[in-house]
Parts: C-alpha cells; structure tokens; sequence
C-alpha cells in the first residue's frame, strides 16, 4: 500500500521526524482519493496536529470517508480546510457521521464543492448533535432553497455554531427558513447570504429577526436582488434591536445607506 504513491509515502516518512508539529499545509498538492487514505492513516491517531489544509486538490467521496472516519477518533485537530475539491452529497454523509461523533473540530470549510440539497441535510442534521463547530464555510456550492431549510432546522438547536458563510448556493426564498430560526437562535453571530438571489421579500422576512436577534453582528446580503426600500427596512430593524452591536450590514452596492453604531443598552 506505501508504494502506491510516492508523494504521500514521502509525506508519511517525513512526518515522524516532527513530532511537534501543529500545522500540516498540502493545498493543491493533488491529493486524490487514495492518497488521502493514507494521510488519513497516518492521522488516525495523532496527537500534535491541530491544522489540516487540503484545498485545491481532487478528494472526492472516497477520500471524504477515509478522513470522516479519521475524525471519528483523532482527538486534536480543530481546523480542516477542503476548500476547492470534488465532495459531493455522499461524502458530506460520511462527514455528517463524523462530525456527530467529533469533538474538537472547530472550523470546517467546504467551499466550493459540489454539494447540494441532500448533503446540507446531512451537514445540518449532523449541527443538532455536535457541540464544537463554531464556523461552517458552505459557499459556492448548490444547497439551495431546500438546503437552506435543512440549516434553518438546526439552527433552531444548535448551541455551538457562530459563523455561518452560504454564500452563492442559489437559496432564493429558502432565507425565509433561516430569517425563521433566527428567532428562535441567540449564539449565531455572522451569516453569509451574498449572491444566493433573494429577492424583495428577503427583507421583509429577515426585519422581525435583526430586530429581536441578540449575537448578530454581521450580516452579508451582498449580490443580490434587493432594492433600497427592503435595505431602509432592514436598516430600521437594526435600529430599533436595543442589543446587539451591530458591526456591519454588507447590501448590493448600488444601495448605499448609513448604518450608525450605538452601543448596547
């Protein structure tokens, strides 16, 4: 099996003459599925990585399950990037499974992907059990308005989860799901929502929210379909929220509208 590829065996021989190391970067190293087996095995029972980048290489589904199941026993790391590779809806299955079993992996980013509908499903099922990731990068992939509604679900329940970009993945109306369970969320802190289509009603479902939420800070509404009446109406929700500091509102460029800071009563 070592002899397969002689990239990762390099990789393997190197590693055990740095015991202490923290940060592990192979992005576009062009890592398929089967060489990420092997760097999966040789984490499986690591102790010192935190810090795991594997952007911009080919894992698909096959490589997903190899590293799932290495994180449902590694103990340390806390950060993977798998920005940029070919993960479908069936590997994000593998990953949900892990990750309701995982409990030190903080930031997790799946940009730019190919993960739909059924793959957020198991991501967002996967949310109402774990207790660690606090930042979820999902843009650039195609979720959609029943993605979104999946999210919504456990957003309704999740304690943990402070940073959420789904940006670009065609939501639509699907933020009226998310607009919905912010009411009912008080630890979520920035929401990415740029070019995902949203309409003039985006405004009108997210007001009750932005008045209400009390963690919000940031909210990106950048690239979308949204006219400068539903921008004044968000902007007067903020104002009136007596709670939040609310750092910045990010609206189509073509509006432009001053948001002034106060401080929290």
């Amino acid at each position: 099996m070592r002899n397969v590829c002689v990239r990762i065996n390099q990789i393997v021989d190197t590693y055990y003459r740095y015991q202490n190391t923290t940060t592990l970067d192979l992005e576009q190293r062009c890592i398929t599925d089967q060489e990420a087996q092997h760097l999966a095995n040789v984490l499986h029972d690591n102790k010192t990585l935190t810090t795991l980048n594997l952007k911009s290489n080919g894992i698909g589904d096959q490589g997903l399950q190899y590293l799932a199941d290495m994180l449902q026993e590694n103990k340390t790391l806390v950060t993977l990037n798998l920005n940029w590779n070919c993960i479908r809806d069936a590997g994000v299955c593998y990953l949900a499974n892990a990750l309701e079993k995982n409990e030190t992996l903080i930031t997790l980013d799946l940009k730019n992907n190919k993960i739909g509908p059924e793959g957020a499903k198991h991501l967002a099922s996967a949310l109402q059990n774990n207790r660690t990731l606090t930042t979820l990068n999902l843009s650039d992939n195609r979720i959609r308005s029943q993605g979104a509604q999946s999210f919504a679900n456990a957003l309704k329940t999740n304690k943990t989860l402070t940073t959420l970009n789904l940006g670009n993945n065609e939501i639509h109306e699907g933020v009226e799901y998310l607009a919905d369970a912010l009411q009912d969320n008080d630890v979520l802190t920035t929401l990415d929502l740029g070019q995902n289509y949203i309409g003039c009603l985006g405004p009108q479902y997210l007001t009750n929210a932005l008045a209400e939420h009390k963690t919000f800070n940031i909210l990106n509404l950048c690239d979308n379909w949204i006219d400068s009446r539903g921008a004044q109406s968000l902007v007067n929700a903020l104002k009136s929220n007596k709670v939040t500091l609310f750092s910045h509102i990010f609206l189509p460029y073509h509006l432009l509208i001053i948001l002034p800071r106060h401080s929290p009563h």
